[in-house]
């Protein structure tokens, strides 16, 4: 039954995330997006594919990530869009809203927080324009058609998951989705 295939993935799956985990990751990940981002034109879009992205804290970290990198490089018709994708529906709505408690974003450095937020009583909402450039997605990695033309996937904790088989299975589909001289971020996992 559906209700009971939500729980075995919620039960299985483990949504470790958080706003900017694991610092040094986030050092090289802006490194690569400002590359990514000093050589597009104006016009072109940069594609990014966050799989198994649970409740979008990582998403949401790589898009305040790009939305910098625009701004410093004084790029404001490049755009970027972010495809994230989950199996477990409830954390893609909670995805979706953009809405965590304050706490959350402890990590967030404060001048990201003040651009790219807003105050709502004990909650922050991640502002519209950043909300506006992903697209979130229920969707099974191993079983469902992935996004293509990839610049960047990061795929951070879901392959600590799987068998050598499916790990092996799962980076042939990232080899497949990523653009010719794309990214891929992995995990310390």
């Amino acid at each position: 039954d559906h209700d009971e295939a939500k729980r075995l993935v919620r039960d299985t799956f483990i949504g470790v995330t958080s706003f900017f985990r694991d610092e040094g990751a986030y050092h090289s990940l802006n490194e690569l997006i400002e590359q990514l981002v000093r050589e597009r034109q104006g016009g072109d879009v940069i594609r990014c594919w966050v799989p198994a992205c649970s409740s979008g804290e990582e998403v949401y970290s790589i898009a305040m990530l790009f939305e910098e990198a625009l701004k410093n490089q004084d790029k404001p018709s490049l755009q970027y869009v972010i495809f994230a994708s989950d199996l477990d529906e409830a954390a893609i709505e909670q995805a979706r809203s953009g809405l965590y408690p304050l706490h959350d974003f402890d990590q967030v450095p404060q001048a990201l927080r003040d651009r790219y937020t807003m105050t709502l009583g004990d909650h922050c909402r991640i502002i519209k324009s950043i909300r506006n450039s992903i697209v979130f997605a229920r969707q099974n990695v191993i079983g469902d058609p992935p996004f293509a033309r990839m610049d960047l996937i990061s795929c951070r904790n879901l392959l600590i998951y799987f068998t050598a088989d499916t790990q092996k299975q799962v980076l042939q589909i990232f080899h497949y989705a990523l653009r010719q001289g794309g990214y891929l971020l992995l995990g310390k996992s």
